[in-house]
């Protein structure tokens, strides 16, 4: 990694520094390896470089002046966002900024119908995107009515603005062979009318009946998302996140752009634990894709494997101790087969997302048998909120 010296006005935010009413003093600061060694005088600086690249290092350290006006200041980590999937959303059909349903069938409506004036295709097109609102529906289940009406001429796929949901049109479960036959999969719902007919709403896992039937989506489409979505990050003040989950393609996407160059900011990845796939073939892969960021990575890291063990109450999916009010399963989709040790081979973090009462001590369950197993007290996580029963996981803060 590249090392630099910086010098201009710098704000620490430490209130002795600033106790006097000046915002931002003349400083250098040391930088290498990914980590600030030192702010302070010029001379302590180089110091602090020399002791961690030596003499022939610290020929190679790039001096950086802040411009006329600039200040340095303290930037923020962000510890749970998808900007690879939510970039895709503002370069497709971008929901986030309608605050109706009306003016979100309008967007969808303009988005297909600049679609169709681009002319006929050799592959199926299809009107992808999200951001749309449960309010904005009645009991919060969206209609393939209402979207074919807005896109006839395309299969439509829309994720929530949470991502766990899906709003499709009728030619998407078409494309798809989703019909009253098809059975739910084990970690999610497709909603259905008094019939039995799908609706066009899917929820978690049902999701992926749509999005492996969709065509791929082209490497440079990927990567153009990726840029938005850094570049929002950027302008926020966000110089490292934690991505909460990386699948395959998503991993591809960051390992490009890192061997770009194309990363000015620090990613963190929680990598997908497949249910699917056994347990030696999951851990081989989370080993292989840590073991090359530590070894080839510049700006990405990929210590943490994420495991989903619930939904979220708006849809019913969160695992909750009592059947909710006005019905709803609330599935598990708990992955039993997951046992840690303090093995090199494991990730050293594991990421749960959940956020039902009964997840949550599913998850302090997973916890107190990974003791039991002699597993190593490690910076783990639970992502949601909800009454726990137990102890708290570690990485929590007591009443959260």
């Amino acid at each position: 990694m590249p090392a630099y010296l910086v010098k201009g006005r710098v704000r620490t935010l430490d209130p002795s520094e600033h106790n006097d009413g000046i915002d931002a003093r003349e400083k250098h600061i040391a930088i290498s390896g990914g980590r600030i060694l030192l702010v302070g005088d010029e001379a302590a600086c180089l110091d602090a470089l020399k002791s961690e690249l030596g003499d022939e290092g610290l020929a190679g350290v790039e001096r950086i002046d802040v411009p006329e006006g600039g200040v340095v200041l303290p930037s923020f980590h962000d510890s749970h966002i998808h900007p690879a999937s939510g970039g895709l959303q503002v370069i497709q059909c971008n929901l986030r900024g309608c605050n109706t349903l009306q003016e979100a069938l309008a967007t969808i409506s303009s988005y297909a119908e600049n679609m169709r004036a681009s002319g006929p295709s050799d592959t199926v097109l299809w009107v992808v995107g999200g951001g749309w609102q449960p309010g904005w529906f009645e009991n919060g289940t969206p209609s393939k009515a209402l979207l074919d009406a807005a896109c006839p001429d395309f299969p439509a796929y829309l994720r929530d603005m949470n991502g766990h949901e899906g709003w499709t049109n009728s030619l998407a479960l078409k494309e798809a062979n989703i019909d009253r036959t098809t059975a739910d999969p084990a970690a999610g719902c497709i909603v259905r009318d008094e019939n039995g007919e799908p609706v066009g709403h899917l929820i978690m896992g049902a999701c992926r009946l749509i999005v492996k039937s969709m065509p791929k989506l082209a490497d440079s489409r990927r990567d153009k998302g990726l840029e938005a979505a850094l570049h929002m990050a950027l302008k926020a003040g966000i110089t490292s996140f934690h991505d909460a989950l990386v699948n395959e393609d998503v991993w591809k996407v960051y390992l490009r752009a890192d061997a770009e160059d194309r990363l000015p900011i620090m990613v963190h990845m929680a990598l997908e634990w497949v249910p699917a796939l056994p347990m030696s073939e999951n851990l081989a892969n989370l080993k292989q894709k840590r073991s090359y960021a530590r070894d080839h990575g510049k700006m990405i890291r990929a210590e943490t494997v994420k495991i989903f063990v619930d939904g979220i109450p708006e849809n019913k999916s969160a695992f909750m101790l009592a059947p909710y009010k006005a019905g709803g399963a609330g599935k598990q989709a708990m992955l039993t087969q997951v046992k840690t040790t303090s093995s090199e081979s494991q990730p050293k973090t594991v990421s749960y997302e959940g956020i039902g009462a009964a997840e949550h001590k599913t998850a302090v369950g997973f916890e107190e048998a990974k003791e039991e197993d002699g597993g190593e007290e490690e910076e783990n996580c639970c992502a949601g909120k909800g009454k726990k029963g137990g102890r708290k996981l570690q990485g929590e803060k007591e009443g959260e």
